[in-house]
């Protein structure tokens, strides 16, 4: 969270592959308190919104991620798994509800700087790519189209980092809050994401 005293994860209480709780850990501890469970989708990439009060995660099956891997991906429309949706609930607990809707596919959201809207990647019969939502009134905008994933808003809320599925491979871009200026960051000869950004804005970092 803001304050670098507590942070979020995922827990498997019940009968994997689906079945997950939310839970916020405070920091030197081991005190872990459930703020979420489903018994029936699993909890995806949680991240905290920039005052701290809140959590935005993906709900779903996420079968490549929660099933060792056993997932088979034999064309695209595999990929939708029923889709799933973006959720928020306040950091005590309260307040749960889901925030997207559709037959989307819908994961990793990441919230502004501003704390009004997120940024997450979608897929399926609407569409693939990255989107932009307004918290307050809802309203989608589209970043981008294509194979698009894992994005992260940049702490000076200047551009939008993901990884995209380019010349056989994942390479890092980055692209403007308006969808302009899309630049690519890696050109190595293998899969680049799971990224992050330095708090200042300046650095990332990624695996390969």
């Amino acid at each position: 969270n803001a304050a670098g005293d507590k942070f979020v994860q995922t827990g498997r209480p019940s009968n994997p592959p689906l079945g997950a709780t939310l839970q916020v850990v405070t920091a030197g501890t081991n005190k872990a308190d459930i703020v979420y469970e489903d018994k029936t989708r699993n909890v995806m990439a949680p991240s905290w919104t920039p005052a701290g009060d809140r959590i935005l995660f993906g709900l779903g099956t996420y079968n490549l991620f929660f099933n060792g891997l056993n997932g088979l991906l034999l064309k695209n429309g595999d990929r939708i798994e029923g889709g799933a949706q973006i959720a928020i609930v306040n950091a005590d607990g309260t307040g749960f509800h889901e925030v997207t809707s559709g037959v989307n596919n819908n994961g990793f959201p990441s919230m502004a700087p501003d704390g009004k809207r997120f940024v997450y990647r979608s897929f399926g019969p609407d569409g693939e790519g990255l989107r932009v939502m307004d918290l307050e009134s809802k309203a989608v905008t589209t970043l981008t189209e294509g194979y698009d994933n894992f994005p992260l808003w940049s702490p000076r809320g200047d551009l939008i980092m993901f990884s995209r599925q380019a010349q056989g491979d994942y390479e890092i871009y980055t692209v403007k809050p308006d969808g302009t200026g899309v630049k690519r960051l890696t050109f190595s000869k293998g899969n680049d994401a799971h990224m992050s950004w330095s708090p200042d804005g300046e650095f990332i970092v990624w695996a390969s």
